[in-house]
């Protein structure tokens, strides 16, 4: 990312630890995982080429997730 902006530095590399998924539920009592989506981190910068690989990293951490909860 830093090779299309530079300023994306202040966010990469972005660090995900999925050691031991925590959930817990909200009013309406569903399961809920919080964490900073790279695309909202990144698509500050309005750079699509900074957006594409941010979106990439949203689907593997999506991945991650459902892989952990199962």
């Amino acid at each position: 990312m830093t090779r299309h902006q530079l300023a994306a530095a202040q966010y990469a590399p972005f660090r995900v630890v999925l050691y031991e998924v925590v959930l817990y539920e909200d009013a309406e009592g569903r399961a809920v995982f919080e964490y900073d989506k790279p695309s909202s981190l990144f698509g500050q910068f309005g750079d699509p080429a900074v957006t594409a690989i941010a979106e990439g990293l949203d689907r593997a951490i999506e991945r991650a997730i459902a892989q952990a909860v199962g």
